[in-house]
């Protein structure tokens, strides 16, 4: 979209760089047969994707390849999401390859070119991408997406992939057998059958590894 700066007054040459017109036209995205609903729709879904996962404080962390100068994308991770772009003007890419290092399934929750926001609904939303075993650009493994041209998307993780084992496996703690064996006696109060108190009373000392009195031996 280009920008005419004869129509909204802003400070140029021809009017001697004057302020007098150059003002923030608010009623532009309230009127209906303009696009700047659309901008104004996006700006916010945005920034209240980013208030829930706060990406402007969290480190950088690239999913894949920094850029694709040919293909025209640029494929990131940040704090827990995945950012995929196509600039490309015509080019739209099926089945394009992201690596990722934590396997899972992914869902988007940003795009656009959902409808609310001017675009034409070529994704569906309701359709996730699960990772594939295969890694990719020195990631762990890739999940395949549709990126049509002049388009963003972000993914968030919901789930592990169909496809393959989460790479994150659940550390289980070893079974001591030994640990379990070992219990404290407690000796019974009540003799065996057939045995005197004193037979009874140096049985419960040798279980507990007690000295046995010299008297007795």
């Amino acid at each position: 979209m280009s920008l005419d700066t004869r129509v909204v007054g802003l400070p140029r040459a021809g009017n001697n760089e004057s302020y007098q017109h150059a003002r923030r036209q608010w009623n532009l995205v309230d009127d209906q047969n303009l696009v700047y609903k659309f901008l104004n729709e996006f700006d916010m879904s945005m920034n209240l994707l980013e208030e829930k996962h706060g990406w402007l404080n969290a480190v950088m962390g690239f999913a894949a390849e920094r850029y694709h100068e040919e293909d025209k994308t640029i494929s990131f991770e940040r704090a827990g999401l995945v950012f995929c772009f196509n600039f490309h003007p015509s080019k739209s890419h099926t089945d394009y390859m992201v690596g990722l290092n934590q396997a899972g399934e992914y869902r988007i929750v940003l795009d656009s070119d959902w409808s609310e926001f001017g675009g034409h609904n070529r994704r569906e939303r309701g359709v996730t991408c699960h990772t594939y075993k295969e890694g990719h650009v020195g990631k762990r493994c890739h999940m395949k997406t549709y990126l049509p041209c002049r388009t963003a998307v972000v993914f968030e993780r919901v789930g592990t992939s169909a496809n393959m084992e989460d790479l994150v496996l659940e550390r289980q703690e070893p079974v001591n057998n030994e640990s379990q064996e070992a219990r404290t006696f407690v000796p019974s109060s009540k003799p065996a059958p057939g045995t005197t108190k004193t037979c009874q009373r140096l049985r419960t000392m040798s279980e507990m590894n007690e000295d046995i009195p010299a008297h007795f031996l």
